[in-house]
């Protein structure tokens, strides 16, 4: 009733997605009126991106299945149409809208890591999840640097959201006089891509923690369905953090689980594979994990540096979902009843040729 009143299709479909995950689990007494929008408005911020993803398929596809030459040759009438066809406004504007949706994405899940690791907000959770005991625990930092990690990355991803097709430059003695800038939006768009990726790694790693600490509880109700089984694959890329350790291979490997969309969270097209690789013990699946990113290159030393691809995959959703488990409290926003999650968006149709 709540999403009918306002009803943007993707914004419905993300908060199905949140309602389903979370069916079952009853609303916790500690639950206060209103959540923070983070938590509360997060199906009407990944609804956005959810809803322009299917006119933003439907542009690139039509670039990329159109003649983009100045002259074009009509050699059935022997002659040259001299056009603007070469102008790469349609790209620019695709990347600077997806930038835009992935900056958000990102910082709602930065925003999410920021409420569970402040003990002020985690209804219950320990400073900085921190997992040590009692005796330990004054030692520890939890997760604070991965906290502060996210957060760079998320400002670096809120820095290239803006537009780089409003930056146009004359050149050519002013022949090119209005240009798209679409090849600097796009590697702007890549390297935002890439953030999100890495901060939804950290978002996943959290949001298990958290959800391990709230499992403690003697009146805690065990996940179930998808979500279960999500963190059992989880898992198998990382340990529990209940003494500090160095974190970044573990990032890495959920980085590129992330970007592989290979999460029963989400049918992943390659899910089937993943299954049978469950049997192989933790520590060698991470080992791979780290040694290879999604399309099998070796990996990279350092947090996260990887050549730039144009492979687009908007996983950063997953762990918005994982975060209202850790939070202890279904999403109040998402009463809606639940659709079956499409595996892909469904390609546009052509649009009428011209008379």
């Amino acid at each position: 009733m709540l999403f009918d009143a306002k009803p943007h299709i993707g914004q419905g479909q993300v908060a199905a997605w949140i309602r389903a995950d979370l069916a079952g689990r009853p609303e916790p007494k500690e639950s206060s009126v209103q959540d923070p929008y983070s938590v509360r408005c997060a199906p009407h911020i990944i609804g956005v991106a959810r809803d322009a993803l299917g006119w933003m398929r439907c542009d690139i596809e039509n670039e990329l299945n159109s003649a983009n030459d100045n002259p074009l040759i009509d050699a059935e009438r022997k002659c040259l149409l001299h056009g603007g066809n070469s102008y790469g406004g349609h790209v620019a504007f695709v990347m600077d809208c997806m930038r835009n949706c992935v900056s958000n994405l990102a910082d709602l899940m930065d925003r999410q890591i920021a409420l569970l690791v402040d003990d002020k907000f985690s209804r219950g959770l320990p400073r900085n999840i921190n997992g040590a005991d009692a005796h330990r625990g004054p030692i520890n930092h939890g997760f604070k640097g991965v906290q502060i990690a996210s957060s760079a990355w998320t400002a670096e991803t809120l820095k290239l959201a803006m537009p780089a097709s409003v930056f146009s430059r004359s050149t050519e003695v002013h022949n090119q006089d209005k240009v798209s800038m679409g090849s600097i939006a796009a590697r702007d768009c890549l390297r935002a891509l890439t953030l999100t990726e890495q901060v939804a790694a950290a978002h996943l790693l959290v949001a298990r923690q958290a959800v391990m600490l709230r499992l403690r509880r003697p009146s805690a109700q065990a996940l179930t369905g998808e979500m279960a089984q999500c963190l059992e694959e989880l898992a198998l890329l990382c340990s529990p953090l209940l003494e500090d350790r160095a974190l970044d291979r573990e990032l890495q490997a959920v980085t590129a689980w992330v970007r592989g969309g290979d999460m029963a969270l989400y049918g992943g097209v390659r899910q089937r594979r993943f299954r049978r690789q469950a049997g192989l013990r933790p520590s060698c699946r991470r080992r791979r994990a780290c040694a290879r990113g999604a399309s099998g290159e070796a990996g990279h030393a350092g947090y996260f540096p990887r050549k730039l691809r144009s492979r687009k995959r908007p996983g950063s959703t997953a762990a918005s979902r994982s975060v209202s488990s850790a939070a202890g409290s279904p999403s109040s926003s998402a009463a809606i009843s639940s659709p079956a999650r499409p595996a892909q968006l469904s390609p546009c149709e052509p649009k009428a040729s011209a008379a």
